[in-house]
C-alpha cells in the first residue's frame, strides 16, 4: 500500500494527504477531519511516522474512521489498531472489507453522511456544513489525467444511479470539495451544476 511522507492543512482542521498506489496505479488521497472534540480518519493511507506525529500533535483525539465505500479499507486497519476506534462505514461497503466494521451512527458531530449509490459499493460521501467542505469517494476523481470528473462507467457499480446521486450534490453549494483520488478544489460548485445539466 502507498505511504505519503507528508499532509497539508488545506482548511483549518481539515487535513489532506496523497500517494501513488504501485498496485492500483492511481493517486490515493486521504483526509483527517478535526470537528468539535474528534478527530476523523477518512480513507486513510499511512502517513510516514514523523508527518504521522507531527498530525497527532496538531489535531484533536481520534473519534474514529470513516470509509466512503467497499473499495477504500486503504490502512483503515492501521489506524483502528493504533487508536482503538471504530471504523464506519455503508453495509454494502463493509461486505467488501477484511476488516470489522460498523454503519454509521444516526448522528456524527457536525458530519452529515451522504448516500450516493451508484459509484463504488456503498458510496457514500460527507458533508461539513460548518467548513463548507464536501469531502467525496469515487464518485468524482480529480487526477491529471481525469479533471474533476465522474467516475468512469466501467467502474461504477450502476452508471445511471451514479448520474442520479451527481445531480443530488449540485444543492450544496460546498466551498472546498476533497476526493479519494486527486487534489482538493475550491469553488467546485460551478462544475458540480455541469453534471446537474448533463
Amino acid at each position: 500500500m502507498a505511504k505519503a511522507e507528508e499532509f497539508q492543512e488545506v482548511l483549518p482542521g481539515f487535513h489532506t494527504w496523497q500517494a501513488f498506489c504501485l498496485q492500483c496505479k492511481v493517486d490515493l488521497t486521504s483526509h483527517a477531519l478535526s470537528i468539535g472534540e474528534g478527530l476523523w480518519w477518512i480513507d486513510p493511507i499511512r502517513l510516514a511516522p514523523a508527518a504521522l506525529e507531527e498530525l497527532e500533535n496538531s489535531a484533536s483525539l481520534p473519534s474514529g474512521i470513516l470509509l466512503t465505500n467497499g473499495n477504500h479499507e486503504r490502512d483503515a486497519g492501521f489506524y483502528q489498531k493504533r487508536y482503538q476506534v471504530p471504523v464506519y462505514a455503508d453495509p454494502l461497503a463493509a461486505a467488501e472489507f477484511a476488516l470489522p466494521s460498523e454503519p454509521f451512527p444516526v448522528t456524527l458531530e457536525g458530519i452529515e453522511v451522504l448516500s450516493l449509490p451508484g459509484a463504488g459499493p456503498g458510496e457514500v460521501g460527507f458533508w461539513v456544513e460548518e467548513k463548507k467542505l464536501l469531502i467525496l469517494g469515487d464518485i468524482i476523481i480529480n487526477l491529471s489525467s481525469l479533471p474533476f470528473a465522474p467516475l468512469p462507467d466501467k467502474y461504477a457499480t450502476h452508471p445511471q444511479e451514479m448520474r442520479r446521486s451527481l445531480q443530488k450534490l449540485s444543492a450544496l453549494n460546498p466551498k472546498l470539495i476533497a476526493f479519494a483520488h486527486g487534489h482538493p478544489v475550491r469553488n467546485g460548485q460551478e462544475r458540480l451544476m455541469t453534471f446537474q445539466l448533463s
